[in-house]
């Protein structure tokens, strides 16, 4: 999976099931300042989701970044915004390969 296929999937459960052309320009301007093309978001398809898991989705990306159990608590808050993040088991280098598998719920 590639970084922007991946930002993408993301992106989804943000925008509630919305998969949107990504795009990184938003406008063309000629030497003048003339708006030559602008470049708006482009739905590609809706994925139904149902709300509950769009919420457990959101709350489990959020718990990442916000919670002080979270593997990414101590590097990427802000105290501008509030952000989410992904996060895998290959990212606990810290627990023991016993801990790493105990059911979530005793984590």
């Amino acid at each position: 999976m590639t970084p922007l296929q991946l930002a993408q999937a993301y992106s989804t459960f943000v925008n509630g099931g919305n998969l949107y052309r990504p795009y990184v320009v938003s406008r063309v301007e000629d030497v003048n300042g003339n708006i030559v093309k602008n470049f708006a978001p482009e739905l590609l398809s809706n994925h139904k989701v149902k709300p509950e898991f769009l919420k457990t989705i959101r709350d489990g990306l959020n718990k990442v970044i916000n919670d002080p159990h979270g593997t990414a608590y101590n590097y990427a808050r802000s105290k501008e915004i509030e952000i989410s993040g992904k996060s895998g088991t290959a990212q606990v280098v810290s627990m023991s390969r016993e801990d790493l598998f105990k059911p979530c719920k005793n984590l």
